[in-house]
């Protein structure tokens, strides 16, 4: 909604937009994006905890590794 506000908006702006604002901007965008993904990741990870808890097959256990030889070499 926002965004087609904008665009019927548009009007000439006669300005001058220096480089580093652009830089700016794009970490900005790079900011929310990232956070938005960390944001869905925390939120899923718990669904998908709870779903293999679930569905997987149980494995066996496992018997550990073998005791190591004390005997004395000779």
């Amino acid at each position: 909604m926002w965004i087609a506000l904008v665009l019927l908006c548009l009007a000439p702006a006669f300005a001058y937009v220096d480089p580093g604002t652009t830089g700016l901007l794009s970490q900005m965008a790079y900011l929310i994006f990232y956070g938005i993904l960390a944001s869905f990741g925390l939120f899923f990870r718990p669904i998908k905890n709870a779903w293999n808890r679930i569905f997987k097959p149980r494995k066996r256990p496992d018997r550990g590794p073998a005791e190591p030889d004390t005997t004395p070499a000779g």
